[in-house]
């Protein structure tokens, strides 16, 4: 499991929202994070007291927000994770700067660190060694992919295997909306 498992993804999130808006700002105040995060001050507050209750941040209010050790642990964690995610969706599957950050967000706060890790290994290789080619998503036939597949599960429903790769080739015919 990822090391935050213990936190929901609206902690994670406001973990994340603080460590950047450290980062960029240097003091971190709620007001900021409300506009950050596009919630009110009073929900802000409330996560901030349970974000302290977990010894992740210092709160007292108006005063600025600073990050326990622990609580800075966990938001790199979590940065980590969504660069990970971020750079395999944008270099590997290609999509959009913009969409590629929205994926990501979501998928952070749920997928396992082991995972992430391995897709961070998957990029890193293909960037070396340029296995795959900039424009592989023109190179790619589903056609050919349709023995493959019955090859990989010899046991599954033909009719199963034809109608996904058939589903899969209509959305890949249509324009992307990104």
């Amino acid at each position: 499991m990822n090391n935050s498992s213990k936190l929901s993804a609206t902690q994670e999130g406001y973990l994340a929202a603080i460590f950047q808006i450290e980062q960029e700002h240097g003091i971190v105040r709620a007001n900021v994070i409300a506009r950050e995060l596009g919630v009110t001050r009073p929900t802000v507050t409330a996560a901030l007291k349970q974000l302290a209750s977990l010894k992740l941040v210092a709160y007292q209010p108006y005063h600025p927000i600073t990050l326990t050790e622990l609580g800075k642990k966990q938001a790199i964690a979590i940065a980590h994770r969504n660069i990970i995610l971020f750079l395999f969706l944008k270099k590997t599957l290609k999509f959009p700067e913009k969409r590629a950050k929205e994926i990501a967000c979501r998928m952070e706060h749920t997928m396992d660190d082991d995972v992430v890790v391995q897709m961070g290994r998957l990029v890193l290789y293909l960037e070396q060694t340029k296995c795959l080619p900039e424009n592989w998503q023109e190179l790619y036939t589903p056609h050919e992919k349709r023995q493959d597949l019955k090859q990989i599960f010899p046991n599954t429903n033909r009719k199963i295997i034809d109608s996904l790769l058939e589903k899969n080739e209509q959305e890949l015919s249509q324009p992307a909306h990104h």
